[in-house]
């Protein structure tokens, strides 16, 4: 069973900064914690490896970060410390729709100089924050493509009295590589395409895609709310298999799928061109089941899955 996802999703930026400025008397008067134990200091930096998603659905706000911080107090002086949101950054294009969450209040990214934490006079408790960065998308369709490796960073910052301290940040690396698109547009309908191969024998198995009997082939319409009228491109992501870069991997090791798009190859992590007609086109695509010419094939049922994204050429 190849269950190729087809749905509406939108782009992750290739970066963005996130300044939190720490206010006080003393620069480390307050010491703040991560849910694994790690603290905020100065010249701390921290490594989180994610992996992201293929397929992002478009009917909500999509968290792409979600931090917890404790926060506490070291020192104890007689005046208020406080943690303070100084600004937010975002590398993404116009189509991309950004926003903060901070303990459940939505705020937009042009904020600057929030006050999210206050310790009073004498105060000793540990204050919580929950803050989340999501995207929503705009009607025209574009992409981003994030190669496993990239970098994210959060930056914050210590500020004594002074108005001097020292940057430190989280860095996060994508474990995978992604295409994501924004737009209201759908392929299929936003219903996901089961492809069924039914039962196979190995005897009919090849390792050409282009020469391969055991095939299946779907048409597939793809619109957009906005009725433009375009050219585009139709991307699948997904992974490749071990033994070929032009095949999907499946649960198999030595039993791909190579994907032909209007009769072209397409590979993972390759587009091809195609148009919107005030808003609709359609696309024919054929999956063929390819072996490798090494190792011994396994019987048994197997699976797969890949993303059809679409966006403007």
């Amino acid at each position: 069973m190849v269950n190729i996802l087809l749905l509406n999703i939108f782009s992750l930026p290739r970066y963005f900064l996130f300044f939190f400025i720490f206010l006080s008397k003393n620069a480390m008067a307050i010491q703040c914690f991560f849910p694994d134990g790690s603290s905020i200091s100065n010249q701390w930096n921290k490594i989180v490896s994610l992996n992201l998603p293929r397929a992002i659905t478009s009917d909500n706000k999509q968290i792409f970060m979600d931090l917890t911080l404790k926060c506490k107090r070291t020192l104890i002086y007689d005046y208020d410390d406080y943690l303070e949101l100084k600004d937010v950054l975002t590398g993404l294009p116009s189509e991309f729709q950004t926003g903060i969450i901070i303990d459940g209040v939505d705020y937009p990214t042009t904020i600057k100089n929030k006050r999210i934490i206050t310790f009073k006079p004498g105060q000793t408790d540990t204050k919580i924050v929950h803050v989340k960065f999501y995207f929503t998308m705009g009607e025209d369709p574009g992409h981003v493509f994030i190669p496993k490796g990239s970098i994210a960073r959060i930056e914050y910052q210590f500020l004594g009295y002074a108005g001097t301290g020292l940057i430190g940040g989280v860095d996060f690396y994508p474990s995978n590589s992604v295409i994501y698109t924004s737009g209201s547009c759908k392929i299929n309908g936003g219903r996901d395409i089961n492809v069924d191969f039914g039962q196979v024998s190995k005897l009919f198995l090849s390792s050409n895609g282009a020469t391969s009997k055991i095939f299946k082939s779907i048409s597939v319409q793809y619109r957009c709310k906005n009725p433009l009228t375009t050219p585009i491109k139709i991307w699948l992501s997904a992974d490749n298999s071990s033994f070929s870069p032009s095949a999907i991997k499946t649960s198999n090791e030595n039993i791909g799928i190579e994907t032909y798009y209007n009769g072209s190859l397409l590979k993972p992590g390759d587009s091809a061109r195609t148009h919107l007609n005030s808003g609709i086109g359609f696309a024919s695509l054929r999956f063929e089941l390819v072996k490798s010419q090494f190792g011994e094939l396994k019987t048994g049922p197997f699976k797969s899955s890949a993303v059809l994204v679409m966006s403007l050429d």
